[in-house]
């Protein structure tokens, strides 16, 4: 019995001190981006430069996009990383056609534990064709689990 009220305490302590260990760096995360130089609003910069730039932005499946030859194109999905899921390419993308320049994860800009964000997946159109993007919401280490949501973009490029 000593042990259990020994280790809930302890787990209690822990508890406790990760929250005040947030408090003290504005509740963000932990986790480092993948670019040193990156913010986690990497993402909302993405779009608000793509927006500034004509570049289009896509989130919803049921229509297609039409992007010029040379330009980038984003596909922006609701996402939440605290549940372990995350958005993949559900096949490789035709390279010859459009390329993918680099996906990231914005988090929410509420403080509440647990919100969703979004993935940002940034494309560069390559060469005149269509091509569609399939994209899975899967948790990577669940190998043989369908996903929990799957999502295809139709992408035209004209020249």
């Amino acid at each position: 019995m000593k042990r259990l009220i020994v280790a809930f305490a302890l787990i209690l302590f822990l508890f406790a001190f990760s929250v005040a260990q947030a408090e003290s760096v504005g509740m963000q995360s932990a986790a480092k981006p993948i670019c040193p130089e990156a913010t986690w609003n990497l993402g909302a910069q993405i779009v608000q430069a793509a927006k500034k730039e004509g570049a289009a932005n896509l989130s919803d499946p049921s229509k297609s996009l039409v992007v010029k030859v040379g330009r980038e194109f984003t596909i922006v999905l609701e996402s939440n990383r605290t549940t372990g899921y995350q958005w993949q390419t559900a096949e490789p993308v035709d390279e010859s056609i459009v390329k993918l320049i680099r996906a990231e994860y914005q988090a929410p800009e509420t403080k509440l534990v647990g919100a969703g964000g979004k993935e940002i997946w940034v494309f560069r159109a390559l060469s005149q064709g269509t091509t569609t993007i399939r994209m899975k919401y899967v948790r990577p280490w669940e190998k043989d689990a369908s996903p929990a949501k799957k999502a295809s973009f139709v992408i035209v490029v004209e020249k």
